[in-house]
Formats: C-alpha cells, sequence, structure tokens
C-alpha cells in the first residue's frame, strides 16, 4: 500500500507541475481561476493521501501488536496445558506440573492467582514451622500457607544421670 501512496503523490506533484506551468503561459482569467481550483484540489488530495499514511503506518503497527499477542496466547495455551490445578491442602490450591509433561524439570508448583492471568510464577518455599510451610510469590507476593507438611519437632535429648 506504501508503494501505491507513493505513485500517487508523484503523480499529483507532476499534476501539480503542469498545472503551474499552464497557469504562467496562459494569461485567460477563465483558465487560471480552472487552474487555481485545481491547484487547491491537489492540496486536498495530498493532504488526504497524507493522513492515509498516518492511519496505515498506526494500523500496521496494531497489526503486529495483534500478531504478538495471538502467538503469546498460542504460547500460553501450550504451557498451561502442561500444569493442572491441585490441593495441595484443605482450601489450598496451587497449579503443578503434570508428570507427564515433567521430562526434566523438576516438581514444581504454580501461583494460582499469576496463573488466571496468564502469567507463570514458580511458588517458592519461604519458610516451615511447627505448622506448615509458607510459599510465596515471586511475581505477586501472593501467601500460601501449606498447614499440610509442618516441620517435625526435633527430637529431645534424654538426660542420662549417673
Amino acid at each position: 500500500m506504501s508503494d501505491e501512496i507513493s505513485k500517487s503523490q508523484a503523480a499529483l506533484i507532476v499534476i501539480r507541475d503542469l498545472v503551474a506551468l499552464i497557469l504562467k503561459t496562459n494569461t485567460n482569467p477563465d483558465v487560471n481561476q480552472k487552474g487555481v481550483e485545481v491547484g487547491l484540489a491537489i492540496l486536498t488530495v495530498q493532504s488526504a493521501i497524507m493522513d492515509i499514511q498516518v492511519q496505515n503506518h498506526e494500523l500496521r503497527q496494531q497489526n503486529g501488536e495483534l500478531k504478538q499477542q495471538l502467538a503469546n496466547m498460542k504460547n500460553w495455551n501450550g504451557e498451561k496445558e502442561r500444569y493442572s490445578l491441585t490441593q495441595i491442602a484443605d482450601g489450598v490450591f496451587v497449579y503443578a506440573l503434570k508428570k507427564e509433561h515433567a521430562g526434566d524439570a523438576p516438581s514444581h508448583w504454580l501461583c494460582a492467582n499469576c496463573f488466571q492471568k496468564n502469567q507463570k510464577a514458580i511458588l517458592q518455599r519461604a519458610e516451615q514451622d511447627y505448622k506448615g510451610t509458607y510459599y510465596s510469590c515471586p511475581n505477586c507476593e501472593k501467601k500460601i500457607y501449606d498447614h499440610s507438611n509442618p516441620r517435625q519437632p526435633e527430637p529431645q535429648g534424654r538426660l542420662i544421670r549417673g
């Protein structure tokens, strides 16, 4: 489309120059009046062509962005098929890597909050105490508490009296 616009502009320049030449060599007032009208029409067409060029550029840019978004969505759809919603404790949900998709990847969990926003954020164990294990999302900073996996109390040493 850019090529056609450039050719149209070049043709208008030729016509403008031709009208200017006619106006220089002709003394008839009617011809001069029509020449001025043609010149104004050429300016109007050139302005419209410039508007079309700007719109064309914007549309090409939007098209590129939409193509990128579509590619990202296709990639995400493939990636999200590798995970399943899993309940790790009563009322605590994460997205876990399916065994058949693990390959060499270590077992890990993704933040359910981020996953719903088409983002992949691996939960990191923050701490573990006697009540359970705390995980945090490095992306949205949500905390997840897995109360099904408490740290076992350390064995108490026996006092031997002699």
